[in-house]
């Protein structure tokens, strides 16, 4: 499977996983220290 054809492939179960609520994009999120405990609190409050 060329580069291309897998990008595609990859772009289209993204957006069928975002559309049926599988998946969720996040932007500009950012920590005063990054620690996993905190990351993992604000993904299980979503």
């Amino acid at each position: 499977m060329s580069k291309k054809m897998r990008n595609i492939a990859l772009h289209g179960l993204m957006t069928l996983k975002v559309k049926d609520n599988e998946m969720c994009a996040l932007q500009d999120l950012e920590f005063i220290t990054p620690k996993t405990k905190e990351a993992l609190a604000i993904i299980k409050n979503m």
